[in-house]
């Protein structure tokens, strides 16, 4: 079940995303899994700033610190395996 906060969140289901937002202090709200098995992440923050990042993401300009993005790609990938 959605919570409340999750239906306000930005949602994403690639890791990679997940894990350049969260090292870019957007919060990970919630994770929840699909019929199908897949995860869909579920981010909170400002949603101007939050567009921003995206945009700069996409067009390969973002920049965030490689040490705090490999931490939150090996914790979300934890989460996905179950390990956490």
């Amino acid at each position: 079940m959605q919570t409340a906060s999750a239906s306000a969140a930005y949602r994403t289901r690639s890791l990679y995303l997940a894990a350049f937002l969260i090292a870019s202090d957007f919060p990970l709200v919630d994770v929840q899994t699909d019929v199908d098995g897949r995860r869909t992440f579920y981010l909170g923050g400002d949603p101007e700033t939050l567009q921003a990042r995206l945009r700069d993401y996409r067009n390969s300009t973002a920049s965030v610190n490689a040490a705090r993005y490999g931490d939150q790609l090996r914790r979300l990938k934890a989460v996905v395996h179950g390990d956490e």
